[in-house]
């Protein structure tokens, strides 16, 4: 396996430290969560460049990428949200979202097309995990709580655009027309 599928399952792995640590909800966890986090955000950076660098991108890298992404980020939204920090519809839209992009990723995968990610994409997983950062140092930094919920709305928005976005350039799919793949 190599280097940037290595760090790719390193992230899914502390993702769940990072659970276990907002679980605990007493302040030294809650530091140990938001430097867990950062770290697991900076291993998405470092595996896609590590990657393109080389030129090691492989298939599995491209399937565990963006599952390791949404590992991550659903996972700290949810227990953000179990500890009150992050309203129950922000979650369910991400969720969503994710659920309905997986679908159509895989009714494209099932035509031999593969679907990447858009602008939309990227901007949505830096807010979101901006947002993830915001309201963790919001537990030692109260200043940081309204504009950390800011970007989380900004985050929102930009999940909903992404989601717009990837069925909008791939309706193809569904009328049984060349795809965005196939162009």
């Amino acid at each position: 396996m190599n280097l940037p599928n290595r760090l790719t399952l390193i992230r899914m792995g502390l993702a769940l430290v990072m659970v276990a640590c907002l679980y605990a909800g007493q302040a030294p966890y809650d530091i140990a969560a938001l430097i867990i986090f950062f770290a697991a955000s900076l291993t998405d950076w470092l595996d896609g460049r590590i990657a393109r660098k080389r030129n090691i991108i492989t298939v599995l890298g491209c399937f565990l990428d963006p599952v390791a992404d949404k590992f991550l980020i659903l996972s700290a939204f949810i227990m953000l949200s179990f500890r009150g920090m992050l309203p129950v519809w922000a979650v369910i839209i991400v969720l969503l979202r994710e659920l309905a992009v997986d679908s159509l990723r895989l009714v494209a995968s099932n035509a031999g097309a593969v679907i990447s990610a858009g602008i939309f994409g990227k901007v949505k997983t830096v807010t979101q995990m901006a947002a993830v950062f915001g309201l963790l140092a919001s537990c030692f930094l109260p200043v940081l709580a309204i504009p950390a919920r800011v970007v989380l709305y900004i985050s929102v928005l930009a999940t909903l655009a992404s989601g717009i976005d990837y069925f909008m350039r791939n309706s193809a799919f569904f009328t049984g027309k060349k795809g965005e793949a196939d162009a």
